[in-house]
């Protein structure tokens, strides 16, 4: 199947109309009920996919790099300093003074990458010559993914289609891997199945590339491992700012309008989502494991 619907007409940037995919089935799961295993397996083998008919358009000339606009995390602008400096600053101010006295040395740390984490996020996107280059979605997580259900089991996913391509970019496949694994699926189980996960994609990578003669291509899964830990800022920084998103259980948890004005002044993030249980549960490890590796 294909992982993208389809297009039945468009009006020059005035309107564009798709087919009805709820109509066959699919929906987007609540998006505060953090994805399972049986779903990160689909979304992964998936993306291999996807990251691997992306490689042959390129390959083969059907489309440029500059043909598609930079990731929106690349571009420094009020809304991306309001995302992630906005979003430490105040996560920061709200360990310091809810999570208790054992995270308030992790909160001042962390406040220290307020002036830091746009400009370090942005670097990451630098890519070497070496580096598998494909097609990415851009912005990976549960609300730009629909799933079809089994017949008999309405909690297991059989198939997805990617939904939302407005920031759809040429950079390393890792980036769109890590945002739907730090933003939208539930961490301990990403952390116990890490490696695994990352197994399915690279299978899925490789053999969707043997279709096209391209297999030789695909990036090893130690390269994988590799390319992860080199991006390990950015799972930082869209764990710490995007998943309190994700999991929020309240109305208005992010203030669109407050970014008109600096974040100091107005910040756009709602502060009790960097208190939800379901947030924090979520990234103590990661943020423990963070520290002892000097992260930040």
């Amino acid at each position: 199947d294909k992982l993208w619907c389809n297009l039945i007409g468009y009006k020059a940037n005035t309107l564009i109309v798709f087919e009805d995919l709820m109509a066959q089935n699919f929906r987007i799961p609540i998006r505060n009920k953090l994805l399972d295993l049986n779903h990160m397996k689909l979304v992964m083998h998936s993306l291999g996919r996807f990251h691997a008919m992306g490689h042959v358009v390129l390959q083969k000339g059907l489309l440029n790099k500059d043909d598609l606009i930079l990731h929106y995390l690349q571009v420094d602008s009020p809304i991306v300093v309001h995302l992630l400096s906005g979003g430490i600053q105040l996560l920061s101010q709200v360990m310091q003074n809810d999570w208790g006295a054992e995270w308030r040395d992790t909160a001042e740390r962390l406040a220290k990458q307020e002036n830091q984490v746009v400009e370090k996020v942005a670097e990451l996107f630098n890519m070497k010559k070496d580096c598998f280059q494909t097609v990415s979605h851009g912005d990976c997580w549960t609300c730009n993914i629909m799933f079809k259900y089994c017949p008999y089991d309405d909690k297991l996913p059989i198939a997805l289609k990617f939904v939302d391509f407005q920031n759809t970019h040429v950079n390393s496949y890792i980036f769109d891997i890590i945002t739907f694994l730090y933003t939208s699926v539930q961490p301990d189980i990403r952390r116990s199945n890490f490696v695994h996960l990352l197994s399915i994609y690279q299978t899925a990578l490789q053999s969707t590339l043997a279709i096209y003669g391209m297999e030789q291509s695909a990036p090893t899964l130690e390269h994988i491992m590799a390319e992860a830990k080199r991006v390990e800022y950015f799972a930082f920084a869209v764990s710490l700012t995007n998943m309190p998103l994700t999991c929020a259980d309240i109305e208005n948890p992010f203030i669109v309008e407050n970014q008109n004005y600096d974040y100091h002044i107005a910040n756009a993030y709602n502060p009790e989502v960097f208190n939800n249980k379901v947030f924090k549960d979520g990234v103590r490890e990661d943020l423990k494991y963070w520290m002892e590796q000097g992260l930040f």
